[in-house]
């Protein structure tokens, strides 16, 4: 707040929150260049291929840091990874979309890791086959859709 830089907030779902801002020079300029921006498919791109290639590997990060069971996949480690790459390299949105759906296909289906072996005394019984929602169809699928929602 004192550099006056501004900070955009976002659920872990990555809805919009708001922004908090300093007091500072308020740069019509540089809005002015945003929402100029904001009609340029070539800058949305761009600005897009950024925000994927950054999920897929907080995605990535999230499989490493809290895998659960004794054996964790490297081949979905190392498909996620090349699905970041690739994001970089699309040349549309709809293939950006492709990309990003592909590796929240395969982030998803390697969930039921990241869950405690329904055998262990601190489990949760907890069985996760795909993502689903509207409406979500099992336990873990509420919890991730309620969760998502930022509330």
């Amino acid at each position: 707040m004192w550099r006056n830089i501004p900070v955009t907030w976002h659920s872990f779902g990555g809805w919009f929150f708001g922004h908090s801002m300093g007091n500072g020079h308020k740069n019509v300029e540089l809005r002015t260049a945003q929402y100029r921006a904001s009609f340029d498919p070539k800058t949305c791109l761009r600005f897009a291929k950024g925000l994927v290639q950054a999920k897929i590997q907080n995605s990535r990060t999230l499989i490493r840091r809290n895998w659960k069971q004794p054996e964790r996949d490297q081949s979905v480690l190392d498909q996620l990874k090349g699905y970041a790459q690739r994001a970089l390299r699309t040349s549309s949105l709809e293939e950006l979309l492709g990309v990003e759906g592909a590796a929240a296909a395969r982030y998803f289906g390697s969930l039921r890791g990241m869950l405690r072996d329904s055998g262990s005394k601190e489990a949760l019984a907890f069985d996760f086959e795909r993502r689903n929602r509207r409406p979500p169809t099992d336990p873990v699928n509420a919890l991730l859709s309620f969760r998502y929602r930022g509330r």
